[in-house]
């Protein structure tokens, strides 16, 4: 099983390196050493400037608590087909199950501890600790981050609780689910920058986020953008990005900066009016395009506002000028109502030429 294991891992990483190729080329790696080489003046600036107080403190133990969720799922390599053809052998896939188990502890540790090895010039300022101190407390939390994955492995695992004999039994299909989860998360990191065939086609009803929102009956739409992983995953990620920039930039350069992010997460949305006009229910409805438009509008006008409020407060508590906040109030506008309405409209003339 040894050799099982090792196939699977040397395939997954065989496969990350290959689509390595198209993200990481040559244009992106010197973006990205520009944009490091600006990250760390600014976190530079940032450890100069930051004042020490509870409240600095305490924002930072939450920022420390975050890196806890970074990376937390425990891939086991399993394939939904090993249930049926293996199961005769259950001990060698569970021997492949505790394989997956500790390999994923390791790179979960070592993942760990470079966050917080980044953070330590931030400990250091905000508690005054000692690089002994640093490395301890390091430690710690990399017990913590490996003690909880492994938990969560051993959930994963168990099976029929609190029913009599089935403690030694195997959830198969849940471990399977987790492995199908784990490799869509990774897959999704590669297709925001290139196009991945089947990792954009992801479903996942979000009982709690529907609660709160309350799409409206009949709005397709709006439940298309809930419910489709990668529309969220994206306003996840551009909004995270966001908002580390307007806490570390300054000035017109921070208001260029969220301007292009949010511009970039207007283009992005654009695609799920074409998601939407897929769906076959949509044109039993009696709705003319003006409807749809508004409907497009009222579905992702809010989640752009979201991040422009997110930055715009971020702005003001690091006394950011009444001007670059105005001006970013007026680019949210133009992006959020004016720009849907071009690009929509420009799609139906080339649409209607090709017809």
């Amino acid at each position: 099983m040894n050799s099982f294991f090792r196939s699977r891992l040397s395939k997954q990483w065989q496969r990350y390196f290959m689509l390595g190729r198209y993200v990481f080329n040559d244009h992106a790696i010197l973006a990205m050493l520009i944009a490091l080489g600006g990250a760390a003046m600014a976190y530079q600036r940032l450890l100069t400037t930051l004042a020490v107080n509870g409240w600095t403190q305490s924002l930072f133990a939450v920022v420390l608590g975050l890196t806890l969720l970074v990376n937390r799922q425990p891939a086991n390599f399993l394939l939904p087909a090993d249930p049926i053809y293996l199961l005769a052998d259950e001990q060698k896939i569970r021997d492949l199950v505790r394989q997956g188990t500790r390999y994923s502890l390791f790179i979960a540790g070592i993942v760990e501890f470079f966050l917080l090895l980044l953070l330590w010039p931030m400990m250091m300022h905000l508690y005054a600790f000692s690089t002994l101190v640093c490395l301890a407390f390091s430690g710690g939390i990399v017990l913590i981050k490996v003690y909880l994955m492994w938990q969560r492995a051993v959930h994963l695992m168990q099976f029929g609780q609190g029913r009599d004999g089935a403690e030694n039994l195997v959830n198969w299909s849940s471990l399977v689910e987790s492995e199908n989860n784990r490799r869509a998360t990774v897959d999704s990191f590669f297709n925001a920058f290139i196009d991945l065939h089947g990792a954009g086609n992801q479903i996942k009803q979000r009982q709690w986020l529907e609660k709160i929102i309350r799409p409206q009956r009949g709005n397709l739409l709006q439940l298309t953008f809930l419910r489709h992983v990668v529309f969220l995953n994206v306003w996840a990620t551009i909004s995270s990005v966001s908002l580390l920039l307007a806490i570390l930039t300054q000035h017109w350069v921070r208001f260029g900066l969220l301007t292009v992010f949010i511009y970039l997460l207007a283009i992005q949305l654009i695609p799920i009016a074409r998601q939407h006009d897929q769906i076959v229910f949509q044109r039993l409805y009696p709705t003319t395009s003006k409807e749809r438009e508004r409907q497009y509008i009222r579905t992702t006008a809010p989640w752009l506002w979201a991040i422009a409020l997110l930055d715009i407060i971020v702005m003001i508590f690091t006394h950011g000028a009444l001007l670059e906040l105005i001006a970013l109030v007026v680019v949210t506008i133009v992006l959020s109502l004016l720009y849907p309405k071009y690009q929509l409209n420009r799609r139906r003339n080339i649409n209607a030429l090709k017809k």
